[in-house]
């Protein structure tokens, strides 16, 4: 058990430092290709779209977790109404942010 969670945690530390590499390195290459005016412009546009991801309320962590239970049950009724439910609340979510932006 000690071993699979020393592996997992610095497997997600790993990410962390590789994509904190990766923007460390591009940065600099995204504002020579854009210039200052524009780059700006797409920082907010990703900082809109980073403060939207809060929207989701937690539910593709949710998602995951009850896909996996009625799958393991083989419960199909209810593995189909939990698909049907999240992609009209997330398609609900994403219209109304739709609908901010616009």
């Amino acid at each position: 058990m000690n071993k699979k969670l020393f592996r997992s945690s610095f497997s997600n530390v790993s990410i962390l430092g590789v994509k904190f590499c990766v923007t460390f390195v591009m940065t600099p290459i995204y504002v020579r290709a854009l210039g200052n005016h524009d780059y700006g412009i797409w920082e907010i546009g990703v900082s809109i779209l980073g403060y939207m991801g809060l929207l989701q309320f937690g539910i593709p962590p949710a998602i995951v977790r009850y896909v996996a239970n009625y799958t393991a049950l083989g419960d199909k009724d209810n593995l189909d109404r939990l698909y049907s439910t999240a992609i009209s609340l997330l398609g609900c979510i994403g219209l109304v942010c739709a609908l901010a932006l616009a």
